[in-house]
């Protein structure tokens, strides 16, 4: 028999004199939005991993007679799809805030889809816009253009 203590003290989970935490309850929205936001990364890592090892376009040609891609050589996600994706991405969640957001207002279904698919089509709007007003360094880079017209240094570079 061994000696020691007539009994054995198994250690308790948390130590004596401190109450167990309370259990958090997250409501039904922001455990949606938090399901949104884990769907969200994962799809950005697979869109990445797929960008990573997309294939890349060859060029063909040289400085003086131009450069084109080799045929065949250009594919889907070859040439910078991923930037496309995220714009993509970010006007659906909006498209889909301003949805519940019309709903929660009072609109039917159908008038939330409409103002929904209007705030995706705003925000795909602004990506393909150029601005119309050209800055003061812009201006001055034109004015030097013509001033020196098409001078080039020894190394072909335009001088302005």
């Amino acid at each position: 028999m061994p000696t020691g203590a007539p009994f054995s003290v198994v250690p308790s989970p948390q130590p004596l004199g401190l109450a167990p935490l309370p259990a958090f309850a997250r409501s039904k929205e922001k455990a949606a939005q938090m399901a949104l936001q884990k769907s969200t990364a994962k799809e950005a890592r697979e869109a990445m991993k797929e960008y990573k090892y997309a294939p890349r376009p060859e060029l063909v040609g040289s400085a003086e007679t131009g450069y084109s891609f080799k045929a065949g050589t250009v594919k889907a996600g070859s040439q910078g799809e991923l930037a496309s994706y995220f714009t993509d991405k970010g006007a659906n969640i909006q498209a889909d805030y301003k949805k519940q957001m019309a709903l929660a207002k009072g609109l039917s279904a159908a008038e939330a889809a409409k103002e929904a698919e209007k705030a995706r089509q705003a925000v795909l709007a602004t990506k393909n816009t150029k601005k119309t007003a050209l800055s003061a360094d812009e201006i001055r880079i034109m004015e030097k253009a013509k001033e020196f017209g098409d001078k080039t240094d020894d190394m072909g570079r335009r001088i302005f």
